[in-house]
């Protein structure tokens, strides 16, 4: 009876029948090994329209701060500083840039933008905070504290509530595209913007709770349509 001879290669080692070679396809050749076989969490860009629901979250809670403010005008600079710091956090994680430095980028940005905007003059070179700096910023911390015992809703769109509130919806944009973006959660995202616009409903005494509650809403069911 006739038998069958394995073929060997160069080192005398026998070749399977079937061409197959250390985990290769059928014509011999080995697999190779992608990023994220060695990476199983690394995942490419969000699609843009997460990005966007992402991003309309907080600017869509901050515009509650409208039932704080005696004037509706005032939340214009909070809304921008939301945009603002969703644009920062996008670029960041477009560019690759870990978590830790992003996040310390964001925070350099936002001191620059309220010494710039609630300082203005006491910066060396006009961005590098000073003594002078410091003592401003102490006064506005001062007053806040001061004009938040004393005053009720609606209230005037003072220096402390608005740097208050600016920087309170910066660091809500930033944590939302963070857990958004970043970690791809489905539920966690919406609570930053929530935290806001609760923060905004209690305090707030002034008209149309109505329209910015079902903005918000709308912003949530938009992000909840597109995961």
């Amino acid at each position: 009876m006739a038998t069958t001879t394995r073929p060997t290669n160069r080192a005398g080692s026998a070749v399977p029948l079937d061409g197959r070679r250390n985990g290769g396809g059928p014509s011999g050749s080995p697999r190779s090994e992608t990023p994220t076989d060695r990476r199983p969490g690394l995942r490419g860009p969000a699609p843009i329209p997460v990005e966007l629901a992402a991003a309309l979250l907080v600017p869509a809670a901050a515009v509650s701060f409208t039932r704080v403010f005696d004037h509706a005008g005032a939340v214009v600079p909070i809304v921008g500083a939301a945009l603002l710091s969703t644009a920062l956090a996008t670029l960041l994680r477009r560019l690759r840039v870990p978590l830790v430095a992003s996040a310390a980028i964001s925070l350099l940005v936002l001191v620059l933008l309220v010494v710039n905007r609630f300082a203005p003059g006491t910066g060396r070179l006009g961005i590098i905070p000073t003594g002078a700096t410091r003592d401003q910023l102490r006064l506005l911390v001062d007053e806040l504290v001061r004009d938040f015992q004393e005053l009720r809703t609606p209230v005037p769109a003072l220096d402390a509530f608005m740097a208050a509130a600016m920087i309170g919806a910066w660091l809500m944009a930033f944590l939302t595209d963070w857990g958004a973006l970043r970690l791809r959660l489905a539920f966690e995202p919406v609570l930053p913007a929530g935290l806001l616009f609760v923060f905004a409903s209690v305090l707030g005494a002034g008209a149309n709770p109505v329209p910015v509650t079902v903005l918000f809403g709308l912003a949530i069911a938009l992000w909840g349509v597109v995961q």
